[in-house]
């Protein structure tokens, strides 16, 4: 299972919470979903065909690994799937289309290893980092000449190593004179040695380019460098950078991903765009701020099977060739009892000017505890609604957000407001 999002904005915390290796496609009419249970820790999950009762399944188990199918007989597509780990007392719930998505991962525990190796040559008093996934190690010691890392899950990855020139020793990634290496598809399946070889590794490219969106009186600027392997170097610039990444190490696959982002009370919205090349950006435009939050009621109020609905209006960007395609809602309780991350696509729940969802009666089905439903957020928590658009298709977008395939030109926008 890929890890993603690979930006952190509202998308980071989501129906995955990272997950290594996987991938794949299921078969036609089957939806798969692979849940990470490293702890072996009591998992729920169940599924919805269509607008059919919701169903229990029991997972094939590999390992960590514990991977539900059910089949999907619906006329238009419509699915739901629900998994609640026990380990970290999340509980993830999508409602999509079969042909937007066919394939959702969850993380309720994913082993970590280490990641350790040795530099060559022995630089000295130099800063040095090395990349993977979405974390990095660094060290500014002199006489530095390995690196151990923990935390790194298992899978693919590519290893991108940064040695600066010696001029500075200050714990920051300073571009201008660096060398990099991109060691690709590097395997992790247990404590791994990679050592780093700085022989003949090319300068960093310190080209200077610009990136515009929004007020820059106002808006924070990021420009981010995304691998084709799935590992991220954050901020490499803002409004000006440098793209870092010398073109020999280009490969198919890699992006430079273009952020700007705004606060405006309880209110926040990202737009972010991915290219192939460096260069000299400006947005089309930045986009509105959520104006609204979900407002929540109860069902079954005072029972057991108490749970809540939750209404929203909808959000449009208002950019050229963008259409909302998800929406999110983040639910978690004060002192972290719980967390709930809820996800309907367009497809789903159709082109409307407003919204009303009743969250499902699981108290029939085996494994289920009532104390695991989602309480009214207005009492004693929080309800994050999160609107999502793209000028590219509702499958493009979750194709970036499960397996972190992006393409050329692709836009999208994060809109949230907190409630309350």
């Amino acid at each position: 299972m890929k890890k993603i999002f690979l930006i952190p904005t509202a998308l980071a915390v989501a129906f995955i919470s990272g997950c290594g290796g996987g991938g794949g496609n299921s078969p036609a009419g089957v939806v798969t979903v692979e849940v990470a249970n490293n702890g072996g820790s009591q998992v729920f999950f169940a599924y919805q065909d269509g607008a059919g009762a919701w169903q229990t399944a029991s997972p094939t188990i590999s390992g960590y690994k514990y991977t539900y199918q059910f089949n999907v007989t619906d006329a238009s597509g419509k699915y739901g799937a629900v998994v609640f780990c026990t380990s970290n007392m999340n509980g993830n719930l999508f409602h999509g289309l079969i042909s937007e998505r066919n394939r959702l991962y969850v993380d309720c525990g994913t082993p970590t290893y280490t990641l350790s190796g040795s530099f060559n040559p022995q630089y000295v008093g130099v800063d040095k980092f090395v990349y993977w996934s979405t974390q990095y190690w660094q060290t500014t010691q002199s006489g530095s000449y390995a690196f151990n890392t923990p935390g790194v899950p298992p899978g693919t990855h590519d290893i991108i190593t940064i040695l600066e020139d010696g001029n500075s020793n200050d714990g920051n990634l300073d571009i201008l004179n660096s060398h990099v290496v991109i060691d690709r598809n590097v395997s992790v399946t247990t404590n791994t040695v990679h050592n780093v070889d700085f022989t003949n590794a090319p300068t960093a490219d310190s080209t200077s380019y610009t990136w515009s969106c929004g007020n820059t009186n106002t808006n924070s600027h990021r420009v981010s460098f995304l691998s084709a392997g799935g590992t991220t170097i954050y901020n490499i610039g803002g409004s000006s950078y440098q793209p870092l990444i010398p073109s020999s190490l280009f490969q198919n696959g890699d992006f430079w991903n273009y952020a700007s982002t705004a606060t405006s009370g309880s209110a926040t919205t990202s737009f972010q765009e991915f290219h192939d090349q460096p260069s000299n950006y400006n947005c089309q435009g930045f986009p509105p701020h959520m104006t609204q939050g979900a407002t929540f009621t109860v069902v079954d109020a005072n029972l057991s099977t108490e749970r809540i609905q939750v209404s929203w209006n909808a959000y449009s960007s208002g950019l050229n060739g963008h259409q909302t395609q998800v929406y999110k809602l983040n639910e978690y309780m004060f002192g972290g009892s719980y967390y709930w991350y809820i996800h309907w696509t367009i497809g789903w729940l159709g082109n409307n000017s407003s919204y009303t969802y009743t969250f499902p009666n699981l108290s029939s089905l085996t494994g289920w505890d009532d104390n695991w439903y989602p309480d009214n957020p207005s009492s004693a928590g929080k309800g994050d609604l999160v609107a999502y658009t793209s000028n590219k298709t509702t499958v493009d977008l979750l194709n970036l957000y499960f397996d972190g395939t992006a393409i050329d030109g692709m836009e999208y926008v994060t809109a949230s407001i907190n409630n309350p």
